[in-house]
């Protein structure tokens, strides 16, 4: 009863101060939410289910780590205990095999969380450090929707074409241009192309590439380099020859080794259809997300595929977010009932499509900095303990003639074998998880031995620096005071 109540306790106290931590941190998640056009509502908050589960986590191990040791107490011969005196020779070997297994294990899972951790933050940075096709700086987003004013696609581009010409004349702006789908937001447009030149099987599902209308000068607004070809200009009017411009990805898929230029697209498998002209080809980029592989892409220009819902980009020098006034002025002097929404720079637009690495990163990077604070606390008590327990025989060795360096490995050895058997486990469990997150990791590989060797150091010199205080304090046992207590 002795027992369980004081694991009750320290299990009730643990599971409160765990509650007020969870309602303090349950903002967390917000840091990494990325900015959207239109609102979302998560709750973060811990709700009655969650804080009864967490209840019976702290009760459960409670009673498992608490009971245990409270029937081998129960259970043991007083007579033998009293004959044993202070050494409990018996009991202190269970207790240490017990204690070694609860080190072993938390520095197992350290291991894991760290390692994991280290996987996200370095695939954050590998996305950070990669090009997605276009410039990253200096750029504006804002979008319009004809719509809202009662508008159709074809009645909009009237619209869309004046706020262009306004923002080119905007101080400050070098170029502005118009898009009906930006890369890396959260809306998509795909269609499944064929070469018109080719035949293809009944099975043939065609090429699934990404597409977006654009006006005339928005690669260079956005800087994405032009391969070869043109550009679009006033040939690509609405009554033209169907244009497209295409990446080096769907070129490659469609006229490998060939020059794509002048060939056409079409969208059915027979042949039959709209068919669309290739007149350039732009360098690869990403569309979807920055942690996809290069795929298909393609672009319009907007005078023959419109949109009433359309993204304005401008490139200015300086500072981008002082144009939101004069854009959003000169919108209103255009039609005062079409909104300006959605306005951000492209930096923040970035940052948006890597939520899920930033998310990753940070919520792994916390977990794995408590597990190693867990690691480090529990070796630290279970080092001390051990110290505590063997204060005798350590100061008979120093009366024996013993050295006191020899004292200090003695009991570092001890704390490193612990550590080291951890570390073996969490080596395993770490390339076991790390082969199902493939899918979400960029850049590294899920079994990087530079990672697995960082993690095991620094698990070390934790393990080092939480068992040297106990380790010392071992060396100044004095023998005489020791010897006397017998």
């Amino acid at each position: 009863r002795q027992f369980l109540t004081e694991s009750v306790v320290l299990a009730v106290f643990g599971g409160i101060l765990g509650a007020v931590f969870a309602y303090w941190t349950s903002d967390f998640i917000f840091l990494f939410a990325p900015s959207l056009p239109y609102r979302f509502a998560i709750d973060t908050a811990p709700d009655v289910r969650v804080l009864t589960f967490a209840l019976a986590v702290s009760l459960t191990a409670a009673f498992a780590f608490g009971l245990l040791p409270a029937l081998r107490a129960s259970r043991s011969d007083a007579t033998a205990v009293v004959k044993a005196g202070a050494s409990d020779a018996g009991l202190n070997l269970q207790r240490g095999r017990m204690f070694n297994g609860v080190v072993v294990t938390m520095v197992a899972l350290s291991f894991v969380t760290l390692f994991l951790s280290i996987l996200f933050t370095r695939s954050l940075n590998n996305v950070r450090a990669m090009s997605p096709g276009f410039a990253t700086t200096d750029r504006l987003l804002a979008t319009f929707d004809v719509a809202l004013g009662g508008q159709d696609r074809r009645e909009g581009l009237a619209f869309y074409k004046q706020l262009t010409e306004r923002a080119n004349g905007l101080p400050g702006v070098h170029n502005a241009a118009l898009v009906t789908i930006v890369p890396l937001g959260d809306r998509n447009s795909t269609s499944r192309v064929y070469a018109d030149d080719q035949t293809y099987g009944l099975d043939d599902v065609g090429v699934p590439t990404w597409r977006s209308s654009v006006s005339a000068e928005y690669f260079a607004t956005m800087g994405t380099p032009l391969l070869s070809g043109r550009t679009f200009d006033e040939r690509d009017r609405a009554d033209a020859t169907r244009a497209v411009i295409i990446n080096q990805v769907l070129s490659k898929q469609l006229w490998p080794n060939e020059d794509p230029l002048g060939r056409r697209l079409r969208f059915d498998r027979t042949g039959g259809g709209t068919t669309v002209q290739v007149v350039g080809v732009i360098g690869d980029g990403r569309y979807f997300n920055m942690g996809e592989t290069p795929r298909p892409a393609m672009f319009y220009p907007i005078d023959q595929v419109p949109a009433t819902l359309v993204t304005l980009v401008v490139h200015a020098g300086g500072r981008p977010l002082d144009l939101i006034a004069p854009l959003r002025a000169a919108a209103r002097s255009i039609d005062p009932t079409i909104p300006m929404f959605d306005v951000k720079t492209i930096d923040v637009h970035l940052s948006s499509s890597m939520w899920m690495f930033r998310l990753g990163a940070g919520i792994g990077g916390a977990l794995g900095l408590l597990a190693l604070a867990l690691a480090a606390g529990g070796l630290y008590g279970i080092m001390t303990f051990s110290v505590n327990q063997r204060v005798r025989e350590l100061g008979i060795r120093i009366a024996l003639g013993a050295q006191r360096g020899q004292v200090l490995s003695l009991v570092l050895r001890r704390g490193l074998i612990l550590v080291g058997s951890g570390i073996v486990l969490g080596l395993a469990g770490s390339i076991g998880i790390s082969k199902m997150l493939t899918n979400v990791l960029f850049g590294v590989s899920p079994n990087d031995p530079r990672t697995l060797m960082a993690v095991a150091v620094v698990l070390t010199g934790v393990a080092l620096a939480a068992s040297l205080l106990p380790a010392r304090s071992a060396t100044q046992a004095d023998p005489v005071n020791v010897l006397r207590t017998e």
